[in-house]
């Protein structure tokens, strides 16, 4: 039936929409949850007057006691459409409240101008608790476009702060705005995959220091990368032999259950 409504009657099937949107606020558990689901598929061709429902019913999820996970679905409709400012204020609003569904995730409009860059960092530079943090950087990994001044100065901070996860979202913006004041001085600093807690952080730094880090020894590579992207780094580096063989060796002491004598991996490495 959507199909064809969306054929040969869209104005009709825009109407149906509207409607069922306007009853989110009165809806509750399961029921709100589906229609959710469904307004999320279609919020673009919502009314204003319909948005401010579809707001309200994300207000009240957000102000809610109980478990429950509509807050997660309601969220992403919040944001989509809404000018980037616009935005930034619902994401400050949500507070500490974070996460979302794989399948409904919540975008930003691309940040790609330095007056929007300005908006960011006048939002970052107020932000004091790590939910809330680990918030905003989440969603500006895949938003950020590039970097102007005022955020770049804030990432190399961000990527210190006593967070793993935190510290995981700020390495990736680094990584993705592919700016090389930012990436140097991450480079310039201490960190180190070892002992890292969050998988994210891990992989963003190792990627940075396998694809930036030519400069500096492989055994300072060695230290720093872990053994998942060494291999990458060694390929960046242009496969060096000596290179390669301590990257066998390093393989090889990892891997107990297929441990390979020294004198056999040696006579592989070398063919």
């Amino acid at each position: 039936i959507e199909s064809a409504l969306c054929a040969y009657c869209p104005e009709r099937f825009t109407e149906i929409i509207n409607d069922l949107a306007r009853q989110l606020p009165e809806r509750s558990g399961r029921a709100l949850r589906n229609l959710s689901r469904l307004i999320y598929e279609h919020i673009l061709i919502l009314n204003e007057d319909t948005r401010t429902a579809v707001d309200r019913a994300w207000r009240n999820s957000l102000s809610s006691t109980e478990k429950d996970d509509t807050e997660l679905l309601l969220f992403p409709c919040v944001l989509r459409g809404r000018s980037l400012g616009q935005q930034l204020d619902l994401l400050e609003e949500r507070g500490e409240k974070c996460g979302y569904f794989q399948d409904y995730r919540p975008f930003l409009n691309k940040i790609d101008s330095p007056s929007k860059s300005a908006l960011l960092a006048e939002k970052l530079v107020k932000i004091s608790s790590a939910p809330q943090l680990h918030n905003f950087l989440s969603l500006l990994a895949l938003s950020l476009a590039e970097l102007d001044e005022q955020v770049m100065d804030l990432l190399p901070e961000l990527s210190e702060i006593d967070n793993s996860l935190i510290r995981g979202y700020a390495l990736q913006i680094i990584y993705r705005s592919n700016n090389q004041h930012a990436i140097q001085s991450f480079l310039n600093g201490d960190w180190t995959s070892e002992g890292v807690e969050n998988n994210g952080e891990c992989y963003w730094g190792s990627l940075l220091w396998a694809e930036y880090g030519q400069e500096f020894s492989f055994d300072e590579i060695v230290c720093r990368v872990s053994p998942e992207l060494l291999g990458y780094a060694v390929k960046k580096r242009g496969c060096n032999p000596k290179e390669v063989a301590t990257y066998a060796i390093i393989l090889n002491r990892s891997m107990p259950d297929s441990y390979i004598p020294p004198d056999v991996l040696a006579e592989v490495v070398a063919s």
